[in-house]
């Protein structure tokens, strides 16, 4: 199981789904990550936002800052 999960990279149909996701939870997880990190509300669309935060921080870093702030995680 390992193996084949180190191997294999997320479907095409599975990364659409966090993208949707994603941007579905945008206000919240934006308005969380700016309340920690005020550089990141000079920018309101989904995608210049999102590009300039994983330019400064692992997604996975800006995922606890959510869950931190009580924004539910896809």
């Amino acid at each position: 199981m390992r193996a084949v999960s180190q191997s294999e990279q997320p479907g095409l149909s599975t990364c659409k789904r966090w993208v949707k996701q994603f941007k579905n939870q945008f206000s919240k997880q934006g308005d969380a990550l700016c309340a920690r990190v005020n550089e990141f509300a000079r920018l309101v669309d989904f995608k210049g936002f999102w590009k300039n935060c994983l330019n400064q921080i692992s997604l996975s870093q800006a995922m606890l800052l959510c869950n931190q702030a009580g924004v539910s995680i896809p």
